[in-house]
């Protein structure tokens, strides 16, 4: 019985109590289940519930599952499976169709209902895609947290790795001062819509494996891309146009109550990247396109809530853009003109194979696994995953520069080889996967040659070494 029917039924003194905890924690009820997205938790009694800033669910614990829907299959294709307490792995507990990495059914506790959970548990539970059809198996991923008391109002969720760190973020002290009110660029002709933003981000981001093989956790509607219903970035270089085109629009002249549910739903990403990567090794590592896109949402989570240790996780060498870029210098020349030079063997098929001269020493350049085969690095401009990666980077260096994040990124070839990139892609800019988005192109020809709080200066590109065309992945 909720409290609800409880009320109907007679008032009280009691009553008191509850509705002066409800007039403290106006977001929290009691309730028999709980749904977010297209998952639902049942409990076996009734529980306290509520929600954290950006929408995600918590319960007060210790609590059961009795049921969850869509319901876990048990035999067959084992679907709609639930993971707790998930860590970096080669393992899931998710959908057996996930071939890529190992499903281990002793991690679905999907399928061990009733469940008892603890204060400090997270549960992801998932709905599988009945056929793959190009965005993976999994349809949508959702967390619930379980909680010894009931959280403040507008509290961050604690990272669901690494939960056992800090968890005392909360919107009230989101610091949008340090966001710009810059107006529409070029007319505002390529602006995306802030609605469409919103619903691209509301849903949690899942990083549990370091390989390639975490696009499979990026489930279709966590990740939808565009205004394509059937679409999904499940891969890093759409995951990271997404985030570019969110960051920059949080930079433009909407109010601060507009920017609220964009900014507080990239916060929560960056504090989840920042659990993994601080907690549980999580390494977004250079590999084509995969792993773009993760850093900036920890720097912008760190600047907002005025937080060191995210700006100290964010300006660590985690990740995919400072993996993959660096400045040639004596060593890449003798590399590439020695006998251990391997370039990717598609680009020696192509033709599209040139060595580095002692020239090109000091020139801002890019990898496809530079920081752990420099031997595989490659001067030509059509070398594999180039144009997979770079366009897709250019936003991030726009909008972390803006913020004046240069000195806290920390680390300097990523923004000259975006400079780089930039001054030879920009013609062609689209709305291509493999191309620079208009919208990025228009907020780089209006701001990036002024000057952000920070003052970083102005580089001028290169001239390109051959005619450029589009990589695909």
């Amino acid at each position: 019985m909720t409290i609800y029917s409880m009320l109907r039924r007679n008032l009280k003194p009691v009553f008191a109590t509850i509705l002066l905890a409800f007039c403290i924690h106006p977001e929290t009820q009691a309730a028999t289940s709980v749904t977010r997205g297209q998952i639902t938790w049942y409990f076996s009694s009734d529980v306290q519930t509520g929600t954290y800033a950006n929408g995600d669910p918590w319960v007060l614990g210790p609590v059961t599952i009795s049921s969850i829907s869509p319901k876990p299959t048990t035999s067959g294709r084992y679907m709609n499976g639930s993971m707790l307490n998930p860590t970096i792995t080669s393992t899931h507990g998710l959908d057996s169709n996930i071939s890529y990495l190992d499903y281990d059914g002793a991690l679905n506790v999907g399928t061990k209902l009733p469940l008892s959970l603890k204060a400090g548990d997270m549960l992801l539970s998932s709905k599988s895609n009945a056929t793959d059809e190009g965005a993976g198996w999994l349809e949508q991923i959702q967390i619930l947290t379980v909680v010894s008391s009931a959280p403040a109002a507008g509290t961050f969720r604690p990272p669901y790795i690494g939960r056992t760190g800090k968890t005392s973020w909360n919107a009230a002290n989101i610091d949008y001062a340090k966001l710009h009110s810059l107006a529409m660029p070029a007319g505002g002709a390529n602006v995306p819509n802030l609605a469409r933003l919103e619903s691209n981000f509301q849903y949690p981001w899942i990083y549990v494996n370091n390989g390639a093989g975490n696009l499979h956790f990026r489930a279709r509607l966590n990740h939808p891309w565009r205004d394509d219903t059937r679409a999904s970035a499940n891969y890093g270089r759409e995951l990271s146009h997404m985030g570019a085109e969110a960051l920059l629009s949080l930079q433009l002249n909407y109010t601060n109550k507009q920017k609220e549910k964009l900014a507080i739903s990239l916060i929560q990403i960056g504090i989840d990247v920042y659990g993994a990567a601080k907690y549980a090794g999580a390494n977004f590592y250079a590999d084509g396109g995969h792993n773009i896109g993760h850093k900036l949402p920890v720097l912008l989570a760190g600047t907002l809530l005025n937080d060191s240790d995210l700006l100290l996780i964010g300006a660590g060498h985690k990740f995919q853009e400072d993996q993959q870029t660096f400045y040639v210098d004596a060593t890449t020349v003798s590399i590439t003109n020695g006998s251990s030079w391997a370039p990717d063997s598609r680009d020696v098929s192509d033709g599209a194979v040139t060595p580095y001269t002692s020239g090109d020493i000091g020139m801002p350049e890019w990898g496809i696994r530079h920081s752990s085969t420099p031997t595989a690095d490659n001067k030509h401009w059509d070398a594999k995953y180039r144009h997979v990666a770079g366009p897709a980077m250019v936003g991030h260096a726009l909008a972390a520069q803006l913020m004046g994040l240069k000195e806290e990124w920390n680390w300097p070839a990523f923004f000259d080889y975006a400079d780089r990139m930039y001054g030879l892609q920009k013609s062609q800019a689209s709305g291509g996967v493999n191309s620079i988005q208009l919208f990025v192109r228009d907020m780089w020809e209006s701001y990036r040659k002024t000057a952000p709080p920070s003052g970083t200066a102005t580089l001028s590109p290169p001239l390109p070494p051959s005619s450029p065309r589009a990589v695909q992945q």
